[in-house]
C-alpha cells in the first residue's frame, strides 16, 4: 500500500502574475504556493540597475525542497531563454520547518515545498488566494516499506499492511524515516503510521501509536534505507526509482546518510 502526500490549501490576500507561475507549473512537481508579492516591481527595478546586456531582467525569487531543486536546475535556461517572456529563477533551497522563515527572509515570490503540510506552519507569510497556480499540487510521491529480511517477514506474517507496520514499530521491527522536521518524507512516513491506526481504532489510539513508533524510530537526514534485516524504512518513490537505475549497495547506503 502507497499512501500519498497531502496538500493543504490556505487564503491569503493577493495573487501572483499568473503568466510566471504558470510557465513553472506546466512541467513541475509538489505544491507551489505563490506569495503576494508582484514581481513587476523587481522587473522595474532589474531593468533600472543592471547593464543592458543582462539576458533576462524579469526575475522570479523560488524557495523550494531539497527534492525539487534539480527539476527547476534544469527548467532554468529554457525560462530564461524565452525573449521577451524570459523568467530567470532565483532558487534558494530549504526544507522543512525552517522553509517558510527563508520565504519570509529573501520576499520570495514562489515557494514549492515537497508537502503541502508545511502551509500549516507558515502562519505569518501572505499567500497569494487560490488561483494563477497558488496552493496546487503539482505532483506527488507514493511512500512505501522498504523492509529487510526479517522485518518483512514479520510485516507480512502480521497482514502486509501499515496498520501491521504501527503495531509492529514499537516492538518487532525499528522504523527508520527521514527526520520529520526538516521533510515531507518522514512527517508524512509517520503520520501514514498513526493514520492508519485511526482508520481502524480512532483518534486516541491513534496518537498512543504515533508516541510509541516515534520513541522507537530511527530518524536519519537522508532517505531512510533500512540498513538491518529487523529494519521498516518508509521511502518516496522517486527515491526507490533513482536507486533501482544504480542498484550499488555501497551507493544506494550513502542514500541513507544517518
Amino acid at each position: 500500500m502507497a499512501p500519498r502526500h497531502r496538500a493543504r490549501r490556505r487564503r491569503s490576500t493577493r495573487p501572483i502574475a499568473a503568466g510566471l507561475v504558470v510557465a513553472l507549473l506546466a512541467v513541475s512537481g509538489v505544491a507551489a504556493y505563490a506569495l503576494s508579492r508582484d514581481p513587476s516591481a523587481d522587473r522595474t527595478a532589474a531593468r533600472e540597475s543592471e547593464p543592458t546586456t543582462t539576458p533576462c531582467t524579469n526575475t522570479l525569487q523560488v524557495v523550494t525542497a531539497t527534492s525539487f531543486a534539480p527539476v527547476l536546475a534544469e527548467l532554468a535556461p529554457t525560462l530564461a531563454a524565452a525573449g521577451d517572456d524570459c523568467v530567470s529563477l532565483q532558487v534558494d533551497v530549504r526544507d522543512g520547518r525552517t522553509a517558510p522563515q527563508l520565504v519570509a527572509e529573501t520576499s520570495a515570490h514562489l515557494w514549492i515545498p515537497d508537502d503541502g503540510s508545511w502551509t500549516e506552519t507558515a502562519r505569518d507569510l501572505d499567500l497569494a488566494e487560490e488561483g494563477g497556480g497558488a496552493g496546487t499540487v503539482i505532483a506527488t510521491s507514493p511512500l512505501y516499506m522498504v523492509a529487510g529480511k526479517a522485518a518483512a517477514k514479520k510485516i507480512a506474517d502480521a497482514g502486509g499492511t501499515w496498520e501491521a507496520l504501527a503495531k509492529l514499530a514499537a516492538n518487532d521491527v525499528t522504523l527508520v524515516v527521514r527526520e520529520p522536521n526538516g521533510s515531507g518524507d518522514g512527517l508524512i512516513g509517520l503520520g501514514s503510521v498513526a493514520e492508519a491506526v485511526w482508520v481502524k481504532d480512532g483518534m486516541n489510539p491513534s496518537a498512543a501509536a504515533l508516541a510509541d513508533a516515534h520513541s522507537t524510530a530511527e530518524t536519519v537526514a537522508e532517505h531512510a534505507l533500512p540498513s538491518n534485516e529487523n529494519e521498516v524504512g518508509v521511502v518516496p518513490e522517486y527515491v526507490l526509482l533513482r536507486l533501482l537505475e544504480n542498484p550499488n549497495r555501497e551507493i544506494a547506503a550513502g542514500v541513507r546518510n544517518a
